[in-house]
């Protein structure tokens, strides 16, 4: 059987920076990259799961209504189980690659010393 595979991972989550902002408190910055679009529901249970740190403040700094557009895409050809490309049986040649959309969402903790 062949289909469409995308070797980005459906949901990764990378922490992006530290900063101090003065009398104990610290920033952290991750960034979420899906190849869904997120709700701030869905980022804020990430969170709330531990994928996203701590603290006192939470801030989703990327629009996510829903008509957000893609950060990107990736050119994803069809590939058999195997992992070989896929050949088009009627017309014997490969499939067209097919462009993948992706979405990044950016969020910031804002924490204290003693959490």
């Amino acid at each position: 059987m062949s289909r469409y595979r995308n070797e980005r991972p459906n949901l990764a989550i990378r922490f992006v920076s530290e900063r101090n902002l003065g009398r104990c408190y610290n920033s952290y910055t991750y960034e979420i990259t899906s190849l869904s679009r997120l709700s701030a529901e869905k980022i804020r249970a990430l969170r709330e799961l531990g994928f996203l740190g701590g603290g006192q403040m939470f801030d989703i700094n990327s629009s996510c209504d829903g008509k957000e557009e893609p950060a990107g895409y990736d050119m994803v050809h069809c590939v058999n189980d195997d992992g070989t490309r896929a050949v088009n049986r009627y017309t014997g040649k490969l499939y067209e690659r097919n462009e993948v959309p992706y979405f990044v969402y950016r969020v910031t903790n804002r924490i204290d010393s003693s959490d």
